[in-house]
Protein backbone atom coordinates (compact mmCIF):
# COMPACT_ATOMS: atom_id res chain seq x y z
CA UNK A 1 0.00 0.00 0.00
CA UNK A 2 1.06 3.26 -1.16
CA UNK A 3 0.95 6.43 1.44
CA UNK A 4 0.82 8.74 -1.17
CA UNK A 5 -2.37 10.37 -1.97
CA UNK A 6 -3.09 11.47 -5.78
CA UNK A 7 -4.57 14.69 -4.93
CA UNK A 8 -4.15 15.85 -1.52
CA UNK A 9 -7.37 18.27 -2.12
CA UNK A 10 -10.39 16.58 0.02
CA UNK A 11 -12.62 18.47 -2.31
CA UNK A 12 -11.31 15.99 -5.44
CA UNK A 13 -13.51 12.58 -4.68
CA UNK A 14 -9.65 10.84 -6.15
CA UNK A 15 -8.40 11.80 -2.28
CA UNK A 16 -11.56 10.12 -0.92
CA UNK A 17 -11.63 6.79 -2.97
CA UNK A 18 -7.78 6.30 -2.41
CA UNK A 19 -8.99 6.89 1.83
CA UNK A 20 -11.60 3.92 1.27
CA UNK A 21 -9.28 1.72 -0.93
CA UNK A 22 -7.30 1.79 1.58
CA UNK A 23 -8.65 1.57 4.77
CA UNK A 24 -7.92 4.73 5.52
CA UNK A 25 -11.29 5.62 7.10
CA UNK A 26 -10.27 6.14 10.40
CA UNK A 27 -13.90 8.00 11.17
CA UNK A 28 -15.76 5.28 10.22
CA UNK A 29 -16.48 3.31 13.64
CA UNK A 30 -18.61 0.74 12.07
CA UNK A 31 -22.00 1.13 13.39
CA UNK A 32 -23.88 4.31 13.02
CA UNK A 33 -22.83 7.51 15.22
CA UNK A 34 -24.03 7.11 19.24
CA UNK A 35 -25.21 10.96 19.05
CA UNK A 36 -27.59 10.45 16.18
CA UNK A 37 -29.28 7.27 17.42
CA UNK A 38 -29.70 9.05 20.88
CA UNK A 39 -31.54 12.07 19.09
CA UNK A 40 -33.67 9.72 17.33
CA UNK A 41 -34.69 7.84 20.00
CA UNK A 42 -35.56 10.89 21.77
CA UNK A 43 -37.33 12.50 18.74
CA UNK A 44 -39.96 9.92 17.39
CA UNK A 45 -41.36 12.11 14.44
CA UNK A 46 -40.53 10.75 11.03
CA UNK A 47 -37.79 13.39 8.82
CA UNK A 48 -36.55 13.88 5.57
CA UNK A 49 -32.65 13.78 5.86
CA UNK A 50 -29.83 14.62 3.94
CA UNK A 51 -26.37 13.04 4.97
CA UNK A 52 -23.46 14.60 3.60
CA UNK A 53 -20.16 12.93 3.26
CA UNK A 54 -22.26 9.56 4.29
CA UNK A 55 -19.14 7.53 3.84
CA UNK A 56 -19.95 3.75 4.24
CA UNK A 57 -23.65 4.60 4.96
CA UNK A 58 -24.00 2.96 8.81
CA UNK A 59 -26.32 5.98 9.51
CA UNK A 60 -28.08 6.20 6.49
CA UNK A 61 -29.09 2.74 6.62
CA UNK A 62 -30.06 2.92 10.61
CA UNK A 63 -31.92 5.98 10.07
CA UNK A 64 -33.82 4.07 7.15
CA UNK A 65 -34.41 1.18 8.84
CA UNK A 66 -36.03 3.63 11.39
CA UNK A 67 -38.69 4.85 8.88
CA UNK A 68 -37.19 8.22 7.54
CA UNK A 69 -36.89 9.54 4.44
CA UNK A 70 -32.89 9.38 3.78
CA UNK A 71 -30.50 11.01 0.99
CA UNK A 72 -26.82 9.87 1.09
CA UNK A 73 -24.18 11.41 -0.70
CA UNK A 74 -20.88 11.29 -0.71
CA UNK A 75 -17.82 12.53 -3.03
CA UNK A 76 -16.18 9.11 -3.04
CA UNK A 77 -18.25 6.56 -5.47
CA UNK A 78 -16.61 3.53 -3.09
CA UNK A 79 -17.92 4.66 -0.07
CA UNK A 80 -21.63 4.94 -2.17
CA UNK A 81 -20.56 1.50 -3.54
CA UNK A 82 -19.96 0.34 0.12
CA UNK A 83 -23.27 1.47 1.24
Amino acid sequence: MSDKIINPNSSNPNFWDYKYNNNDDQWDIGAPTPIIVDWFKKNKSKKKIIIPGCGNGHDAIHLAKEGHDVYAVDFSINAINNL
